[in-house]
């Protein structure tokens, strides 16, 4: 098996959790075998601080997104609990590549968009 399909086979999503503040760890499971996520939050300090990370769960999100004021991720309630496990993965990826933008200090958008 390689890396790729036990990364979306051991990801896992906690689709009946309420509306509100949660933690990654709480809402999402089995990151630790995602070998982009790895390699994403390769320093240590850094993957901890990963599965502290602070999740809302809010119709405040269309899909998943980064709220640029405080680097929380937010995540829509219907998307997390119908949408497509495989989806929902990739989109995960990608915000959290956002939100190590964030850590590092950059701009999460580009004002000239």
């Amino acid at each position: 098996m390689s890396g790729k399909d036990a990364a979306i086979r051991n990801f896992q999503i906690s689709r009946g959790l309420l509306n509100g503040r949660h933690k990654l760890s709480e809402v999402f499971s089995g990151l630790e075998y995602s070998p982009a996520i790895r390699e994403l939050f390769s320093e240590d300090p850094s993957l901890d601080r990963l599965r502290r990370l602070d999740v809302e769960i809010t119709d405040d999100a269309t899909y998943m997104r980064v709220r640029d004021l405080d680097g929380q991720l937010l995540i829509n309630p219907h998307y997390l609990r119908r949408g497509r496990k495989e989806f929902i993965y990739l989109d995960l990826l990608h915000e959290l590549t956002h939100i190590k933008q964030y850590w590092s200090g950059r701009e999460l958008y580009d004002p000239r968009c």
